[in-house]
């Protein structure tokens, strides 16, 4: 070769590349032939740096479109298992990808979160197996997503037979992985795992498609972060129902064994009450009173507690049917008369001519009344008063136990029909488990009415509660 020129390849004032001439003769160019390659060289350079921004622009438009698709997927899906399916269905249409995994950090270790079954431990290809399998947990240091969660960047690792930077590449390499990317997902600024993507092509992962894989992890970390959030909360409320279920369980099982010796003490009492002296002031009478009336308290007691079990169980049940009220309130007073006259209280019923029917449980509405007129005679001071109220509204019936009592506070009020929750004053005076009242809120809310109270410290209180009418049709 005689002759050789070069000649740069302008654009925009740009030298974008060069343009080099071969010429096998000893001929030198002339200055006009020289023009004409600086011309030619100029419409070459603008073609080439259009085809060039052409082809950015369509890899660009390409990056977008496939963050576009993904970005859909995630807002119109709440399913995580979709929105990965659908990242590594996109992920494949770009790179190699033959394995890719996702690594949730669980403070010193890191477990391999199951995403999908259909992806078969989340092995994207046949061609590498999975290194870890789904639910496998392994320790935290010494592993890639350890580097990335303490750097908070993305790390490619181009061929791990040439060099590997972690402990983990090992077992990689045995499982036919060349090249891996860590990326790390981050939620609030923080790390809280990676997302692994391997090739058994060495490097397989350059600035390209690093570039992308950053954008697009960008967009899955938010939603793999929910599903680890919820995931955990299943966790922790599946052992919580565990273990309230073993409780209620255990609650059953004693209940039942305190009452069957129980029944057996109250008739032999009532037996041995009925041989005792006669004398109204016998000490004798009084112990058997006194034995009597506390294993009936007892028994109430073991009722209430193994129908808070069946209602959490699911297996409570409430037999409606028409009821008239008067009569059963009547009757009911009448059993809480002596207990009243032996604090020397004053206990009165107040009734309307004629109460509208109601649709209720008799036994459920006596268990509620038992236990209103109990609280009442318990918590009313010797002299006080105790009054029943019944009266007929709009659709309902509303029921009164007003009582003289010490009251109740306003902060105590929003608290005392939960289970279990006592008044920190009556504590320590009156025994009791604390599920009267809300056992008979739940008993009402059942039948369809409600139960409140009103009371004032120092002023007494008012228990009420309503039941809904019998309608025609029900009749």
């Amino acid at each position: 070769m005689h002759a050789f020129a070069a000649v740069p390849l302008m654009s925009g004032g740009r030298v974008i590349g060069v343009m080099g001439l071969v010429s096998r003769s000893k001929l030198r160019y002339i200055p006009q032939g020289v023009e004409t390659l600086a011309t030619i060289s100029h419409l070459i350079g603008v073609t080439m740096d259009k085809v060039s921004l052409y082809q950015q622009a369509k890899e660009r438009g390409e990056q977008l479109a496939l963050i576009d698709r993904l970005t859909r997927t995630i807002l119109l899906s709440p399913d995580i298992n979709e929105v990965y399916e659908a990242f590594a269905d996109e992920l494949r249409e770009v790179m190699d990808v033959d394995w890719a995994t996702i690594a949730l950090i669980e403070g010193e270790e890191l477990r391999f979160f199951t995403l999908s079954q259909r992806l078969s431990s989340l092995a994207l290809s046949a061609a590498v197996a999975p290194t870890w399998a789904a639910g496998e947990v392994i320790p935290l240091k010494g592993t890639g997503a350890e580097w990335v969660a303490i750097h908070k960047r993305s790390l490619v690792e181009n061929d791990l037979m040439v060099e590997r930077k972690f402990w983990t590449g090992d077992y990689h390499v045995k499982q036919g992985v060349r090249s891996i990317v860590y990326l790390p997902l981050l939620s609030r600024g923080e790390v809280f795992g990676a997302l692994l993507i391997a090739s058994r092509r060495p490097n397989a992962y350059g600035e390209k498609e690093l570039n992308l894989l950053e954008q697009l992890v960008a967009q899955i970390s938010g939603p793999i972060e929910i599903a680890r959030l919820y995931a955990r909360e299943r966790e922790q409320r599946i052992g919580l129902e565990q273990q309230e279920r073993a409780r209620m369980e255990f609650i059953a099982a004693v209940t039942h064994e305190l009452k069957t010796p129980l029944t057996a003490i109250i008739a032999s009492a009532e037996l041995l009450a009925e041989e005792l002296p006669k004398e109204e002031e016998s000490p004798l009478k009084r112990l058997g009173q006194n034995i009597i009336a506390s294993a009936w308290s007892m028994e109430a007691r073991l009722s209430d507690l193994l129908d808070t079990v069946k209602i959490r169980a699911g297996g409570f049940q409430i037999r409606l049917e028409p009821l008239n009220l008067a009569p059963l309130l009547e009757e009911i007073t009448a059993q809480f008369q002596p207990i009243a006259q032996s604090k020397e209280q004053s206990l009165s019923l107040e009734l309307p001519l004629s109460l509208p029917l109601v649709k209720a449980d008799r036994r459920r509405v006596e268990q509620v009344m038992f236990n209103l007129l109990s609280n009442a005679t318990k918590f009313t001071p010797k002299g006080g008063q105790v009054m029943v109220r019944a009266r007929g509204a709009e659709g309902e019936v509303v029921v009164e136990v007003e009582d003289t009592g010490s009251g109740i506070s306003r902060e105590e009020q929003e608290r005392i029909f939960q289970p279990y929750y006592r008044v920190e004053a009556d504590r320590q005076r009156f025994p009791g488990l604390g599920l009267g009242l809300a056992l008979s809120k739940q008993l009402v809310e059942f039948q369809g009415g409600q139960m409140w109270v009103q009371s004032q410290p120092g002023q007494g209180s008012i228990f009420a509660f309503f039941l809904p009418l019998l309608t025609e049709a029900q009749a």
